[in-house]
Order: C-alpha cells, then structure tokens, then sequence
C-alpha cells in the first residue's frame, strides 16, 4: 500500500500530460486533491507512530 501511495503523484503527472490539450481551466485544480489527500492520510497515522507502533504495520 505504501508503495502505490508514492507512485500516486507519478501516475497523476502521467495522466495530466496526456489530458493536457483538452483542458479549459488551469491543470492544478485537478493535481490539488491528491497532495491533500496524501497528506490528510498521513496525519491519521501520526497517533500510531507516537505510540511506537512501526508504520510498516499498517500497510
């Protein structure tokens, strides 16, 4: 899981650039979920960590 959570962005930029030409409005608002989604994920894992669980255990 956590390997596909990284490889995420990547495959993203690969869609954008082949939507690129068909788009009407600015291609961050597409990209934006993603970081955001990203990051409120890793947030519910901090409560995990500072209780000394590894993150390897939860993917």
């Amino acid at each position: 899981m956590l390997h596909v959570i990284n490889l995420l962005p990547f495959l993203l930029a690969v869609l954008m650039l082949m939507i690129r030409k068909n788009l009407r409005f600015h291609m961050g608002w597409i990209v934006l979920p993603l970081p955001a989604a990203l990051f409120l994920y890793f947030l519910t894992r901090i409560p995990a960590i500072q209780s000394g669980d590894k993150i390897g255990n939860y993917f």
